[in-house]
């Protein structure tokens, strides 16, 4: 083997100087994967433009009642005629239309359009509402409905969602003060400042004894804000439990309150938000909260 090694530039006649530059290395492409607020949003874009491209999409939301009764007719309807809405109204959900007379007209839509339509007769049985279509109907729109009254307010639950509601009272949902909500509201009684506990008959009236917790805001305080709650230790209360503040929220979401200090009949607790609120709390108002079970309560106490 030769000792001196000819320098491969020398081949081509090249000066290293005069040799060219590399190419650059071309970015190769990565996939990244997804946010869910990415997703999320591309599935809302996507469902968009395809419902703009079904044709034929029904945009009347009016009311289609049966035709009149006799005018000597009674008025079988009276106390909880009225236009109810859930979900919202012409962006989703649904628009249950009662007269008086007992016709109904309910539909059920979202941003493409009409997705169900019906009508009928509805007559009370007990507090019951019960909706009799006029002729063929969709099968999975509810017509049994539980007459909630509360304090004025006039909520129509289906029956087999009666614990979701006690759920929605317990957890600060209920009574809600814009018509945005899961269960049917009658128009107009989103402005009844309301609180306390909605009549309701057994078993759901057992179920909020033994599972809603409810106090008073007794005194506030504004820097920084804090508020005295006429609940202690006696009563269940712990430190960093959390409750939320009844009928009263702040563009559109519930206000929640963290234990930070107990006493025997009473709790200070600190509202949990990220910047100032616009409304101070007040003196009188109520706060709900899941409450223990007695065992549980016996051994945090133990503890």
């Amino acid at each position: 083997m030769n000792a001196h090694r000819a320098n491969p530039d020398e081949k081509f006649g090249l000066e290293r100087d005069e040799m060219p530059p590399p190419h650059p290395e071309k970015p190769r492409w990565r996939w990244r994967r997804l946010t869910a607020l990415e997703w999320a949003t591309i599935f809302g874009i996507v469902g968009f433009l395809a419902g703009l491209l079904i044709p034929g999409s029904d945009h009347d939301f009016s009311p289609r009642f049966p035709p009149a009764p006799a005018p000597d007719a009674p008025k079988s309807c009276g106390e909880i005629a009225g236009r109810y809405l859930d979900g919202g109204s012409h962006g989703g959900g649904g628009d249950l239309n009662i007269l008086e007379d007992g016709r109904y007209s309910l539909v059920r839509s979202a941003c493409v359009g009409v997705l169900d339509r019906d009508s009928g007769w509805a007559r009370r049985v007990g507090q019951h509402l019960l909706l009799s279509p006029a002729g063929s109907a969709p099968k999975r729109i509810e017509r049994t409905f539980f007459s909630v009254d509360w304090s004025g307010r006039s909520y129509l639950v289906p029956v087999d969602r009666m614990d979701d509601f006690c759920v929605a009272v317990i957890e600060g949902d209920e009574p809600r003060d814009d018509l945005r909500g899961r269960f049917f509201l009658r128009l107009g009684d989103e402005e009844k400042r309301i609180d306390g506990v909605p009549t309701l008959s057994e078993p759901w009236a057992a179920y909020l004894r033994d599972n809603l917790l409810i106090g008073t805001i007794s005194s506030a305080q504004l820097d920084p804000q804090r508020v005295t709650i006429d609940l202690g230790s006696e009563g269940g209360v712990e430190r960093d439990d959390v409750f939320m503040v009844q009928g009263h929220r702040e563009g559109g979401w519930r206000r929640g309150l963290r234990v930070v200090a107990v006493a025997g009949r009473s709790s200070e607790a600190a509202e949990i938000r990220d910047r100032p609120s616009q409304q101070p709390l007040e003196p009188g108002w109520k706060v709900v909260a899941w409450k223990k079970p007695k065992a549980d309560a016996g051994a945090d106490s133990a503890r």
